[in-house]
């Protein structure tokens, strides 16, 4: 436990440091802590299964962008810049084809298939090789036009 007030501040790079073996480590906090201990996992070394996070909150505004959703037509949907994905399928689609829960980018229910384009990925759901295939409709933004699959 640390102290603010006593200007105890957690040192999470020297706590992944003196992991005994084959440890897990689960992470959940503030952005700020979460992108701390992603950076001192990759320096300790950590494997992307041996670290895991969740998101108390999620920025999702962006830039606008346009998606193709190619399994349903090649429909052309603009994402503006204060929705995500998420609701503008929901908007266009049935409901029970886009699938969410904790729409924070925890836990991966909302993820689609890329098919192309360049996306700002957020969340901790998918690990660095998912992200080549995969983003998550609550929380990742596509960069200019992407094409999806749902």
């Amino acid at each position: 436990m640390y102290d603010r007030s006593k200007g105890e501040r957690m040192d999470i790079g020297e706590i992944l440091r003196n992991l005994s073996w084959n440890s897990h480590v689960y992470v959940c906090g503030p952005q700020r802590i979460l992108d701390e201990a992603v950076r001192e996992a990759e320096k300790c070394g950590l494997g992307e299964d041996e670290i895991h996070f969740e998101a108390f909150s999620a920025d999702t505004s962006g830039d606008p962008f346009e998606v193709e959703v190619v399994n349903r037509g090649g429909k052309v949907l603009q994402v503006e810049g204060e929705e995500t994905l998420l609701d503008v399928l929901r908007k266009n689609f049935n409901e029970d084809e886009v699938p969410s829960s904790c729409e924070v980018g925890n836990c991966g229910t909302c993820r689609v298939t890329l098919k192309s384009g360049k996306v700002e990925h957020r969340g901790t759901a998918l690990t660095g090789e998912d992200k080549r295939e995969s983003l998550l409709s609550c929380v990742s933004r596509g960069v200019g036009r992407i094409a999806i699959e749902i």
